[in-house]
């Protein structure tokens, strides 16, 4: 049985990755908390507790969960710290000591920037996208994502470009679960015009992908967009709550008392991921639709 290390082990992703993972691998988790309850877990958080890096070479497999975004009280030193320079160290010391496992980290379309043509973006175009960003949680994990395009790393990372994820156990503060938490609770949800457009993965799909490449260990490593086969407006999206709950009524948009006019249109071109894995839809990973995790909710 393989061992894998789970940095940032207490992060939504994560609790997917190690709930598919722990039937095939020894899960050894880094966090601040284990509130999922790991039989292996060390603590780690930044800057109270350091990583061992030369404990990570004992490894058939590293996963880098971590990631800081736009909270209140957040400071742009952390954010890039946690997203962008500590991965950086860390698959620079890999590389270094010649690591012979694999190497998972994640980007976001957000770093496409402030968009409002109807492209969907190559990984080269996530990369070398010039649109503004509107904070430093974009821009650090930009700042990675061209690392990991151009760094020419000898050991096999796999720099993976996520839609918006979504799943049970997301931070209820995101749309999804705050649509469906103020219905259940009988209140009109504060609602922007809903004009953006977006793609949407479930965390189920995305753990099912990595466990393939894990378990396969013949891919290509490189940066690589991991889109649903669909866009979405956001107002396609609450529509689809609404029905879905069966509330009785209908979204009333332009009441958050905040405008939506950045960001208007993130999609990522799935080309590159489907050649390099062509049975991708057998596999059942890039999600097509919301409608079955909306019934389940």
């Amino acid at each position: 049985m393989g061992r894998i290390a789970i940095i940032g082990s207490d992060s939504f992703i994560a609790q997917y990755l190690s709930k598919r993972l722990e039937s095939n691998f020894e899960i050894i988790g880094y966090s601040r908390t284990n509130r999922i309850g790991l039989t292996n877990h060390i603590i780690f958080e930044v800057p109270i507790h350091k990583l061992e890096l030369n404990k990570l070479l004992d490894f058939d497999c590293i996963i880098y969960c971590v990631g800081n975004g736009v909270q209140s009280g957040s400071i742009d030193k952390f954010v890039y710290n946690i997203n962008c320079f500590l991965p950086i160290n860390i698959i620079n010391f890999l590389e270094s000591n010649k690591y012979q496992g694999l190497v998972f980290t994640f980007g976001t379309y957000f770093e496409i920037g402030n968009n409002s043509d109807e492209k969907f973006f190559s990984e080269a175009e996530v990369i070398s996208s010039l649109l503004n960003v509107p904070n430093s949680y974009c821009l650090s994990k930009r700042l990675l994502s061209k690392f990991s395009y151009c760094a020419n790393l000898s050991i096999r990372h796999f720099h993976l470009i996520l839609p918006t994820v979504y799943g049970k156990g997301e931070n209820e503060n995101r749309l999804i679960p705050y649509i469906i938490n103020s219905l259940v609770n009988d209140k009109d949800p504060l609602l922007t015009s809903g004009n953006q457009t977006r793609q949407y993965i479930h965390a189920e799909d995305l753990s099912i992908l990595i466990e393939h490449i894990i378990l396969k260990n013949t891919y290509k490593s490189g940066v690589y967009n991991i889109p649903s086969t669909e866009t979405l407006t956001v107002k396609e999206i609450v529509t689809k709550i609404f029905k879905a709950l069966k509330v009785g009524k209908k979204p009333i948009w332009n009441t958050s008392g905040r405008y939506d006019e950045s960001m208007i249109f993130l999609a990522l071109d799935a080309k590159k991921i489907i050649s390099l894995i062509p049975d991708l839809n057998s596999i059942n990973t890039i999600s097509s639709s919301i409608d079955s995790y909306l019934l389940n909710k």
